[in-house]
């Protein structure tokens, strides 16, 4: 008898087959602002201990500038220089964990206005990453470029469309100069947005101008453009297009819940950290199309000094994590 139960144990050991462990969050992006920028060395060390213990490989610096203001020493004649070099703060505190680091551009607030000027910005972005390049292309950490303008499904209809996708193109042509840095950019997509129409436009226009390495998707949710059951029909159309054109399909999952401003109302932009069991649903829904995910943002939304919500949501999931 004893050998009966001993087969037919072994015999559903090795055919049953193994249940798939869920995805986790791998990256995640950092925004510099002005206190954190000057923050030091110890702060980021934190920041990047924190997404190591998540398991994370991967943070995207949101932009190494915003209008003039930049957060290097820059040279670059009309912007301001930053008198502490962030940039390399969070690179040597990623190469001590291992983690890669991806540089976002300069950013032009205007271009949330729908505001875009073709020369300025190729002539101001080359120039940036060719000085990023100079002074950390050799650095251990750094795993590539990131593009911060976040097309959607209504940059078809913008008067700019063109000149934005050439804008792109340029861009990503000089940055495939430099080897072995791939680039990346993040879309979104709005609640009235057509799937199929939405990535026809990627399938024809965008992708054969722009060669582009790395599409990471913002799900939209935590910012209310979208809701949950909107995210499967626009992942699962661009998929299959992504894979066609060679492209790595990842998803930026919002760790936040948005409280105030547009689209919720005119109050100024706020929002909160998400709760984990909807930031479970988000990377569940997602992951099947994807082969990462990387979540939006780290140091306000995931790291359990800046607040309890963050706390309780990286507790949460470190627990998930060490349950893989």
């Amino acid at each position: 008898m004893k050998k009966y139960f001993l087969a037919i144990f072994l015999t559903l050991f090795f055919i049953t087959p193994a249940v798939a462990q869920p995805r986790t969050v791998t990256g995640a992006f950092l925004q510099l602002n002005a206190t954190n920028s000057k923050a030091g060395q110890a702060y980021w060390n934190r920041q990047i201990v924190g997404m190591k213990k998540l398991g994370m490989d991967t943070a995207i610096i949101q932009y190494v500038a915003y209008d003039r203001f930049y957060h290097y020493p820059t040279k670059i004649k009309g912007m301001v220089p930053a008198k502490d070099d962030v940039i390399m703060q969070i690179l040597n505190a990623a190469r001590e964990r291992k983690l890669k680091i991806f540089l976002g551009l300069q950013m032009d607030g205007s271009f949330w206005k729908q505001k875009f000027d073709l020369q300025k910005r190729i002539s101001l972005n080359i120039a940036t990453m060719n000085e990023l390049h100079q002074r950390y292309g050799s650095h251990a950490a750094l795993g590539g470029w990131y593009i911060p303008e976040e097309i959607d499904n209504e940059t078809a209809s913008r008067d700019y469309e063109q000149e934005l996708l050439d804008y792109l193109a340029r861009l990503t042509a000089r940055a495939r100069e430099f080897p072995k840095l791939p680039v990346m950019i993040s879309p979104f997509f709005s609640k009235n947005v057509t799937p199929h129409i939405y990535a026809k436009w990627w399938d024809e226009k965008v992708l054969p101008q722009i060669k582009i390495d790395i599409v990471a998707l913002q799900d939209g949710v935590g910012t209310h453009r979208v809701s949950l059951s909107d995210i499967k029909p626009v992942y699962s159309e661009l998929a299959p297009v992504m894979k066609r054109h060679g492209v790595q399909f990842w998803a930026n999952i919002e760790a936040f819940d948005q409280t105030a401003g547009w689209p919720i109302n005119d109050n100024p932009w706020a929002a909160k950290p998400v709760s984990f069991q909807r930031f479970i649903r988000q990377e569940n829904i997602t992951a099947p199309f994807t082969s990462k995910t990387i979540l939006f943002e780290y140091t306000q939304y995931m790291d359990p000094v800046s607040s309890l919500r963050a706390k309780l949501l990286f507790n949460a999931y470190e627990q998930r994590v060490g349950q893989k």
